[in-house]
């Protein structure tokens, strides 16, 4: 079962710390770092004169402490500028300067822990850039492990436990979930210590259940009891639902820890809840229409969003996503063998909804539009409905320019296919005279898509190819009527007469559309013998206009037939075809 986890991707990379001394152990009250009662906070900020005065009196050491307070001011405060401002490796540079003057400083080193995390943060979000956040996330695991420490030494127990939840971020990082659990506990064991409570960002259960669910999933992967790692996780997100009632970050959580455990149910549900809260959310959306197909079925799902849409009739979030349903629960019908359109004309409804809410959803709710008007074409392909599937597929390229190329991979060709598909089906029978209105559409339909790729010599040719079999077909009818005529009188031999000849006509036109189609193929194609000879015969045969371009065309094709003959490697099959369209 395909397992879709939402908190923030984890980098499998092997766990390892570069210091024994920062990840040796979970108690942050116990590693072993000296410390100095002085210098559990930077020391004040001197100004210019104090340091001159200092040194006026001879008081060289004080001197030297005073600058160093000011270099450690001043590096803290461009630390944390830098932070702001994304810059978590600068900010490193400067705190590492300001800790070679005070380097068991408590407060420098949990801004250099979290100066680590940033840049990590940072690498994450821009890998272009081309460090390597693992190390990073390893580097914030000691400097906040000895802060905490230091503060722990200067009896500050709330800055202890924020370090301790600060650790644990940056261990579940790197990745070591077991770590990051137990520093989680060790926080979380010193909560209620806290009146008012302490408030961290993020909440200190989300940070825990984040924690505990990791250990959940590698003691599932690894087949080894969960149990415990499940409820601690679970009974975090409620804490956290219960304090932030209105916030569907604990929920879609509670949808994952629900589904890693088989309960298909219980997840969906919770997604439910969330969506009540913020209808709109995209996240939710993908993760309900994710969940429900398999487990509920697409007919349940559609009935739930067409409701949900009607209870939201102004979000447009809401009805685009309805319609995303409704389409792709069209489509899982249609590959059942399902041809109705309606359900397909309901999803574009919801587009059209969507778009007239929000103008921000015009490209997004468009692209879509295109693939319906694609799924009712082959809808209707399917169907035998020849000339409501070419008017579906045609649409396409209303909804917007280039739309006829649009496909769904895998599922859907584009509409150019479709009416690729649409020729073959229209010129089964090109020999009989009662086919000569689906071989004068599949005509029609080639120089449609002669005319959107002027330049693919593929359906020059076709267009030349299908409008000389319906020309041919028109003047056999035209000689049939004539040949009625003959045993006619009056009115009715001129009327047969009178169509005789629109049908010749006809002919002409079409012929003509033949030779110009076939004239480009063979610009295009130009080392295709078949086509090359084939517009000269259009012009020998049929036009008889042109004898000397006719003329160029068959020299042309007999160079070409000698010279592929004799470069041999021809299969039978292909010497064959080869023989037969250069007529030797």
């Amino acid at each position: 079962m395909p397992i879709r986890i939402l908190f923030l991707p984890l980098l499998l990379l092997p766990a390892a710390c570069k210091s024994a001394r920062g990840c040796a152990n979970y108690d942050l009250a116990s590693a072993n770092v000296p410390q100095l009662a002085d210098e559990a906070r930077p020391a004040p900020e001197s100004d210019r004169e104090g340091v001159i005065e200092a040194i006026e009196r001879g008081d060289y050491r004080g001197a030297r402490e005073l600058l160093a307070q000011m270099i450690v001011a001043e590096n803290q405060a461009r630390a944390e500028a830098a932070v702001a401002a994304g810059d978590g490796e600068q900010a490193m540079i400067l705190l590492d300067e300001a800790l070679e003057l005070r380097p068991r400083n408590a407060d420098l080193l949990a801004a250099r822990g979290r100066a680590a995390y940033a840049a990590a943060e940072s690498v994450i979000a821009n890998p272009s850039t081309g460090g390597n956040p693992q190390f990073f996330y390893e580097d914030a695991l000691e400097h906040l492990l000895q802060a905490g420490s230091a503060y722990a030494a200067a009896g500050d127990r709330e800055q202890v436990v924020r370090l301790a939840f600060d650790a644990s971020r940056a261990a579940r990082r790197i990745p070591d979930p077991t770590r990051a659990l137990d520093l989680a506990r060790a926080g979380a064991g010193r909560l209620a210590e806290f009146e008012p409570p302490l408030v961290l960002d993020p909440p200190a259960a989300q940070i825990h259940a984040e924690a505990a669910f990791d250990v959940y999933i590698g003691a599932v992967q690894a087949g080894t009891d969960s149990q415990e790692y499940y409820l601690e996780a679970e009974d975090q997100l409620m804490v956290l639902l219960g304090n932030r009632p209105t916030d569907t970050w604990p929920l879609l959580q509670l949808s994952n820890l629900y589904q890693w455990n088989g309960d298909l149910e219980g997840a969906i549900g919770a997604v439910e809840r969330a969506l009540a809260l913020d209808p709109g959310a995209q996240a939710l959306h993908d993760r309900y229409t994710q969940l429900v197909p398999g487990e509920r079925g697409w007919p349940a799902m559609l009935e739930w969003y067409g409701n949900f849409a009607k209870q939201h009739p102004e979000d447009a979030s809401v009805q685009r996503n309805t319609g995303v349903a409704w389409l792709f629960g069209s489509l899982a019908a249609f590959d059942g063998g399902d041809n109705d359109t309606a359900p397909f004309h309901r999803a574009e409804g919801y587009f059209e909804t969507a778009r007239g809410l929000d103008e921000s959803y015009e490209q997004d709710c468009l692209g879509y539009q295109v693939i319906v008007r694609n799924a009712i074409g082959w809808c209707h392909y399917n169907a035998g409905a020849y000339a409501e599937s070419k008017r579906a597929f045609l649409s396409m390229e209303e909804v917007f320019e280039g739309g006829l190329a649009w496909q769904l991979p895998g599922r859907l060709p584009d509409g150019i296919t479709g009416l690729g598909f649409l020729i073959g089906k229209l010129s089964e029978n090109p020999n009989s005279i009662g086919a000569l209105d689906d071989l004068v559409e599949a005509a029609a339909i080639a120089d449609v898509l002669f005319a959107y790729r002027p330049e693919d010599g593929n359906h020059a040719n076709n267009a030349g190819f299908f409008n000389r079999d319906a020309s041919v077909l028109f003047e056999r009818k035209s000689m049939l009527l004539k040949a009625r005529a003959e045993g006619a009188e009056g009115d009715e031999r001129s009327a047969l007469l009178a169509e005789a000849d629109e049908h010749l006509a006809q002919a002409y036109e079409l012929m003509q559309r033949s030779k110009q189609a076939y004239k480009i193929a063979a610009r295009i194609l130009n080392d295709d013998v078949r086509v090359i000879n084939d517009a000269g015969l259009v012009i020998v045969y049929y036009t008889r206009d042109e004898a000397e371009l006719a003329e160029q065309y068959f020299l042309e094709a007999v160079r070409l037939g000698e010279q592929q003959l004799a470069a041999g490697g021809l299969s039978d099959e292909d010497r064959y075809a080869l023989n037969e369209a250069w007529g030797a």
